[in-house]
């Protein structure tokens, strides 16, 4: 691609087409020559790929080329020797990355998805859904976390009465930010960047590799904004960088905008600004996660570096109670009386009418 090309949906459809290409041949001269070392140069294919897959808000598809990329590296250590099995996961994951290609729709995605908050959200429709629970299985028994390899998340800001955009962060995400270090929500057009796709998903890479970017993605903006400012591909970035969020884009030549500042090492703890926190659950998605989203009226407004910490349950005691004996000594004391007036009631008895009898044989 050349440096004026735009990155539309044709560029990165086009662009997966030919990392696949790329793909199947390294995987073919590997197995010809039985040896993991050679499975090598598809990690950093399978990491452009993710970063292909994810500007076209395909969560799924990036999703399994990064833990796929995770899985390689782990390959190329020398613990591991060569299997069927373990080329076995490669041919699933290419194949199902040849799944999403021809699921490509044949027309462009055909306007926009507007959620139950009025939010925009552009994602390409594809012609039939493509599973990948079985990839992300065999990749999580393999010690890989998705969360890690892959926050590719779609999020949603909205309108709320204390502050200009409400932003939604996943949990696993806020967990990793660093006090000294800025924690901004960057907003970036895809389609206005002067960087061709090669370049900016490498540069996004290894931003990410830094731990400079925790979480990315489409961006569904309200539809008010949408409207004016005539978004085409909305994507964002949550930074976490030591330097401010604008003089980070302008270093790597990124054209972009900062939606909010969550945190800067200059802001005094007790003024933090504060924002709602909760787990989104992603429209692209085909699968429902296992951690069921907070309804916006039940969210409390926490701080969004520190998570809300449970209050400690104390014990109850009888003191507090006003109680002075426990029920488990009452108990006690009750059956024991009834057990001794019982022997006692026994004994007496057994005296009383067998003492004439007993004076008989004595006499």
């Amino acid at each position: 691609m050349s440096l004026n090309d735009k990155i539309d949906d044709n560029a990165l459809w086009a662009r997966l087409e030919q990392l696949q290409k790329e793909l199947e041949q390294v995987i073919h001269g590997a197995v010809t020559t039985r040896k993991l070392s050679a499975f090598g140069p598809m990690a950093a294919l399978l990491k452009e790929m993710h970063w292909a897959a994810a500007f076209l808000g395909l969560t799924d598809f990036a999703d399994i080329t990064a833990m796929g990329a995770a899985f390689v590296n782990q390959l190329q250590e020398s613990r591991y020797r060569w299997s069927v099995e373990l080329t076995a996961v490669l041919k699933t994951l290419l194949k199902r990355n040849r799944d999403f290609l021809d699921a490509r729709p044949k027309e462009p995605s055909a306007g926009v998805f507007i959620d139950s908050q009025s939010a925009v959200l552009q994602g390409t429709g594809l012609k039939r859904p493509v599973p990948t629970g079985d990839l992300t299985d065999i990749f999580r028994r393999r010690q890989i976390n998705k969360n890690l390899v892959s926050p590719c998340r779609q999020l949603t800001v909205g309108q709320d009465r204390t502050f200009s955009h409400a932003i939604s962060v996943p949990a696993f995400a806020r967990k990793r930010h660093r006090s000294d270090r800025y924690l901004s929500m960057v907003y970036i057009d895809l389609d206005q960047q002067e960087l061709d796709l090669e370049k900016l998903s490498k540069t996004l890479d290894e931003a990410f590799g830094k731990s400079e970017i925790l979480l990315h993605g489409p961006l569904g903006i309200p539809w008010k904004n949408y409207q004016t400012y005539k978004a085409k591909k909305p994507y964002y970035l949550l930074l976490d960088t030591e330097q401010d969020s604008q003089k980070w884009l302008n270093s790597r030549d990124i054209k972009g905008k900062t939606v909010k500042i969550l945190n800067s090492p200059e802001i005094d703890p007790s003024n933090e600004p504060r924002v709602i926190i909760r787990e989104v659950v992603s429209p692209g998605m085909y699968k429902t996660p296992a951690a069921s989203a907070q309804a916006p009226a039940e969210t409390e407004y926490i701080s969004d570096l520190k998570p809300a910490g449970r209050r400690k349950k104390s014990k109850i005691k009888n003191r507090n109670l006003g109680i002075k004996f426990p029920v488990g000594a009452k108990l006690i004391l009750i059956v024991s009386t009834i057990i001794i007036l019982s022997m006692s009631t026994l004994a007496y008895l057994s005296i009383y009418f067998f003492k004439g009898e007993i004076r008989n044989q004595v006499e």
